[in-house]
């Protein structure tokens, strides 16, 4: 029996659209049924470098890594263990069962990001994937005494507003995180959209940004940044519930010309049209980040 895919919803583990460049990074996605889904991204027309995903739907296994390549995928991987019922191909991600395969049987090697156990015959699901040990040195691109600093759950709201609003400065500015920030499960309006993007500094210094509800269906780009455009954007943890957007993902909606180094984003997202774990639409570079979620 083959699923009935809703054409107008479709989702993917990492990224929803790809024209940029996406390298060391990972997606572990468990899909809801009765979507039209892929492992790590819906269309690649970028580059996808040393990245490996695990997508589920119910016990079944998601194929394809890219629904529609037309870009390039080098040294990325797949669990695909039970795949998806037949008709979806799958593109030039290595495709392996990791409960079953030795590390040392793969075609292509590990990224430096994923670290190897040592014992007589690894398997993939044996290997300790610790984001926690990346870290982008953002302060060697700003000065850490002028950046503004953020420690609590109302600042963050008043930054967010004036960015929308329009305030160039505000959305201009290099943003410091001092502490864990709880935004007590309160609606959020993403950071940044198309006509007044974040186009600042954010570095999370290693805390999270949690507990936060993007809800508004007014909304295109969703996610906790809603549109960032020549940004630079490191080392953040965001953790909510993503149920808007027409091009959404949990850590930002879309990316134009930006750089987003060592961030990872755990949600919960109800998908509308093009989804994508982590971000909805890349044209900018992303490294060492993951998505951890259902969608």
């Amino acid at each position: 029996m083959s699923l009935e895919f809703n054409r107008e919803k479709k989702a993917a583990g990492f990224a929803g659209v790809n024209n940029g460049k996406i390298s060391a990074c990972i997606s572990v996605s468990r899909f809801a049924r009765g979507i039209d889904c892929a492992s790590f991204a819906l269309d690649n027309s970028g580059s996808i470098t040393d990245c490996f995903s695990r997508g589920n739907v119910g016990k079944k296994s998601v194929k394809p890594f890219v629904m529609n390549n037309s870009g390039t995928v080098m040294n990325s991987y797949m669990d695909i263990g039970d795949s998806q019922p037949d008709g979806i191909d799958s593109t030039t991600a290595f495709e392996y069962d990791f409960a079953n395969t030795s590390v040392d049987n793969l075609e292509a090697p590990l990224n430096p990001a994923f670290h190897i156990p040592e014992c007589e015959d690894p398997k993939f699901t044996d290997i300790d994937f610790d984001e926690s040990a990346w870290h982008y040195d953002a302060d060697l691109e700003y000065n850490p005494e002028t950046a503004i600093v953020i420690s609590s759950a109302s600042h963050l709201f008043d930054i967010a507003k004036q960015i929308n609003e329009g305030d160039f400065h505000a959305a201009s500015a290099t943003y410091i995180l001092t502490e864990d920030i709880d935004l007590g499960g309160k609606k959020w309006i993403p950071i940044g959209n198309e006509s007044h993007p974040f186009s600042g500094v954010f570095d999370g210094n290693g805390h999270k940004i949690f507990n936060f509800k993007v809800c508004d269906k007014s909304l295109t780009f969703t996610g906790f940044f809603g549109f960032i455009e020549d940004a630079l954007i490191a080392n953040l943890k965001v953790d909510g519930i993503v149920k808007s957007g027409t091009c959404s993902g949990t850590f930002a909606g879309a990316s134009k010309n930006s750089k987003i180094y060592c961030c990872s984003a755990v949600s919960y997202m109800k998908v509308r049209k093009r989804t994508g774990g982590f971000i909805g639409r890349n044209d900018g570079v992303i490294e060492k980040c993951a998505f951890y979620g259902k969608i």
